[in-house]
């Protein structure tokens, strides 16, 4: 069963995933898309989590009570800041590193 952590990527920006499996496993970040949250995740997490993988599955910007910002303003919204945040959340659960050290050019 996945438990319920909170992801802090800036002082405004505080994230509740859905997580499973050892800190330091390979990981699989879930994200879900609109009208969809963490949750649409849930089995996949705990499966993922099963098979040796660390999965987090956060609820996105606009949707995690600590990473709502002003939602009248739309450029907080854009892909770009989407992707900024998975980058981000990898970043302090601390596998980006070692996600892409391994890596030749």
């Amino acid at each position: 069963m996945p438990a319920l952590e909170q992801i802090t990527i800036s002082p405004r920006l505080t994230f509740d995933a859905l997580v499973a499996g050892e800190p330091g496993a390979p990981l699989v970040l879930l994200l879900h898309g609109f009208a969809e949250s963490m949750h649409c995740w849930r089995a996949q997490v705990t499966a993922l989590g099963d098979m040796g993988y660390r999965a987090i599955a956060p609820s996105q910007r606009g949707y995690s009570p600590g990473a709502r910002p002003e939602p009248r303003e739309f450029s907080h919204y854009l892909i770009d800041r989407l992707m900024d945040d998975a980058i981000a959340i990898v970043a302090a659960i601390g596998l980006w590193r070692r996600a892409f050290s391994s890596r030749r050019p």
